[in-house]
């Protein structure tokens, strides 16, 4: 037979077990919460991303055309040369 000692220990036990499971369950509905709301901000940014790349892409093409007209070099030697300078920037 358990002494009072021992029930105390053991309530004490079952009392922490108790708000450990609570935790833990608080602590999954954040992670939900914030796996939700990461994945709405990926999307957010990969949306804003796709008009700065087609941005770039019209600079580059406008600028390659500008090269093309101002010595007459090819289009696709204007843009290799534009894309090295680009990586010279970098």
């Amino acid at each position: 037979m358990a002494t009072a000692q021992e029930g105390v220990v053991i309530g004490i036990a079952a009392a922490l077990a108790q708000k450990n499971s609570e935790a833990t369950r608080a602590l999954a509905v954040q992670e939900d919460i914030l796996e939700k709301e990461l994945s709405e901000i990926q999307t957010v940014l990969l949306a804003m991303q796709v008009p700065v790349q087609k941005k770039e892409a019209v600079e580059k093409r406008h600028s390659a055309d500008k090269v093309v007209k101002q010595t007459g070099t090819p289009q696709i030697q204007a843009l290799a040369s534009q894309k090295e300078t680009n990586k010279e920037a970098a």
